[in-house]
């Protein structure tokens, strides 16, 4: 009598990883394998306890079908715990500089424009000046209400030039 299990884990990329978390009553061989190709991902004997299977990664192009294979040593009957799980790990590091380019770019374009003596400043102000569909710039007058102590309001004539 062989105690074991065999269990699909699932299928996975080339670049995905597999971990698993075990706990056993008896000394234990555990077996990683790409179905497809009947490559051996993972190998190792583990005592009784609890152990972990290190992030391990599908290297087969491809990649294939995870098979799981767990055996009691001395084919004794034991009770097994399983968690595997396969992922794919993303990282986002190009994005994040291209952010922080774009975020000093404008801290710098910032700073320009409030220090416009230096010769960062002078270059801002060559930035053009945004302008309405008619390329002109464009007058608005504002309405500007202005209260009195009586409790009155008047208005207050204004010209507010935008470009």
């Amino acid at each position: 009598m062989t105690n074991s299990l065999q269990a699909v884990i699932g299928y996975a990329l080339s670049g995905y990883y597999v971990s698993a978390h075990i706990t056993t009553g008896n000394t234990a061989r555990l077996t990683l394998t790409l179905v497809e190709t009947d490559l051996v991902i993972f190998s190792s004997t583990f005592p009784a306890g609890t152990f972990d299977i290190p992030n391990t990664p599908i290297t087969a192009a491809n990649g294939g079908t995870v098979f799981l294979t767990i055996t009691s040593q001395n084919q004794v009957f034991t009770q097994m715990n399983v968690v595997a799980t396969i992922f794919h790990t993303v990282t986002a590091l190009p994005f994040f500089w291209a952010g922080v380019g774009i975020l000093g770019l404008t801290g710098l374009l910032t700073l320009a424009i409030f220090y416009q003596h230096t010769a960062a400043g002078k270059l801002a102000r060559r930035i053009p000046r945004m302008t309405n569909p008619g390329g002109s710039s464009v007058a608005h007058r504002a309405q500007i209400m202005c209260a009195i102590p009586d409790g009155s309001y008047t208005q207050i004539p204004s010209r507010v030039h935008w470009s």
